[in-house]
């Protein structure tokens, strides 16, 4: 079998030749960078997570947030019903 579908190892070897190729077309593109730059990326990046992030933590916000009104409500129904 391994033959025709090849090894586990050779599968997953085939599987990270396109992220390969992502990371060596992101390394052309940066390795003519100077170190000012490069920090200057540095930078953009950590703004462009932080930007990604921002919007994740105000989801989490609002579902923590509806969570908590649920509680509230139960509780009430709970102490309203005695």
């Amino acid at each position: 079998m391994t033959s025709f579908f090849g090894s586990k190892n050779d599968r997953e070897l085939k599987g990270m030749e396109s992220r390969v190729a992502d990371i060596n077309a992101e390394y052309e593109k940066l390795k003519s960078l100077s170190n000012d730059e490069l920090r200057n990326k540095t930078n953009e990046f950590k703004v462009r997570i932080k930007e990604f992030l921002a919007e994740i933590d105000g989801r989490i916000s609002e579902i923590i947030n509806r969570q908590k009104r649920m509680k509230i409500c139960k509780l009430k129904k709970r102490f309203i019903k005695k």
